[in-house]
């Protein structure tokens, strides 16, 4: 039996952990995911970038692909956590580990060359991630060419960085009724569905737009479903509003959810999916095969997720509120300009399913046969 150790984050790094997990999951594999970081400073300040300020994330971002920055940010990462993360090596004794945060990476690199365990690292942006996200001795997984591109510029040879498509968990190919998901939220089973969300930590890219649906149309002429995350008090602002617009006219139908475990489901129920253009969440709607809108993006690191929405025509940039608003009105119009991007969708959908298989195939059974082989990732 092989212990694997998923080392993972919050947010974007869980969901990835997870995809990777039910990857390896089975065939006598022990698989134990282990978010070692935790809400720390680092988290803290990026919420507010992600929340309130993602145009000004191009700074941090930038910052974080120069050299001198890279190496004060990993001996700060040696330096607070090597003895914890070798703690959790010492408890689980894993014959795998892997990664889906930089901040893991300083301290395994450190240890790999002279580890018992197989190394691996998932690179959590697919077109212009980090180049903290990438490590030197583990073998990389990523998404495209651009994360090969992104890599050889660190001198990490070829070898180490393995494309396999984007990781989604299986439950969001899994295939739903939208009648009867419709109908378990309440909603009108045969009406056009928007589904509104602004990622996993309720990003703001959506709420005058919201505004304006509440305000302007009417009930029968679609319905909502949002999804704010763990963003509190948003949910509380748009519950607000919608029983302010219901108590003065009929606006359109609405379920309103915080963090749901059932996105897959929430999906299912949607036409299409208005949202930040995180990646975990357009490869889920690529998987269900729901035309995405993006409304925001964290600038720098999510800057290459626009380019790949318009190269595999997933469906539409928005990012303000009049182009929102137009595109509303042109899919209430004439809702058959969706089918043109389910087609696109549904062939990325199907090279992105066999990514599982790729993960498991080389992380069972790539032939390492010593220590310095393995920190070679030959």
């Amino acid at each position: 039996m092989k212990k694997i150790l998923i080392f993972s984050a919050q947010e974007g790094h869980a969901s990835l952990a997870a995809a990777a997990a039910a990857a390896l999951q089975g065939k006598g594999n022990q698989v134990q995911v282990v978010d070692a970081v935790g809400n720390n400073g680092f988290f803290r300040g990026y919420r507010l970038f992600y929340r309130f300020f993602p145009q000004l994330f191009r700074w941090p971002y930038r910052l974080s692909n120069s050299s001198w920055a890279r190496r004060w940010l990993n001996w700060g990462s040696l330096f607070y956590y090597r003895r914890r993360w070798q703690s959790y090596l010492d408890r689980w004794h894993p014959d795998i580990v892997l990664t889906t945060y930089w901040s893991y990476l300083p301290v395994l690199d450190r240890l790999a060359p002279q580890a018992r365990w197989h190394y691996f690292n998932l690179v959590p942006d697919p077109v212009t991630p980090s180049l903290l996200a990438y490590s030197l001795q583990a073998v990389n997984f990523g998404f495209g060419r651009e994360f090969q591109r992104r890599g050889r510029q660190l001198g990490i040879p070829l070898a180490r960085l393995q494309t396999i498509g984007w990781l989604t968990q299986p439950k969001f190919f899994r295939r739903y009724s939208p009648r009867q998901e419709r109908q378990r939220l309440g909603l009108d089973p045969r009406r056009l569905t928007f589904l509104l969300c602004g990622g996993s930590e309720g990003g703001q890219g959506f709420l005058r737009l919201l505004g304006d649906l509440f305000w302007h149309y009417r009930e029968n002429d679609f319905q909502l479903i949002v999804i704010t995350g763990s963003n509190h008090s948003q949910f509380k602002l748009i519950n607000h509003s919608y029983h302010l617009a219901r108590k003065l006219h009929h606006p359109p139908r609405l379920f309103l959810t915080g963090f749901s475990r059932e996105m897959e489901k929430l999906m299912a129920a949607s036409d299409v999916v208005f949202g930040k253009a995180g990646p975990n969440l357009i490869f889920e709607a690529v998987a269900q095969e729901r035309p995405f809108v993006a409304v925001s993006h964290i600038h720098g690191q999510e800057d290459g997720n626009l380019k790949l929405i318009r190269r595999y025509r997933l469906g539409w940039i928005a990012e303000n509120f009049a182009r929102q608003q137009q595109l509303v009105k042109q899919i209430l119009a004439r809702p058959d300009i969706l089918l043109p991007i389910k087609v696109a969708q549904h062939r990325l959908a199907r090279q992105n399913r066999q990514a599982s298989q790729r993960l498991r195939t080389i992380v069972n059974h790539q032939p390492i046969t010593n220590n310095k082989q393995r920190a070679l990732g030959k």
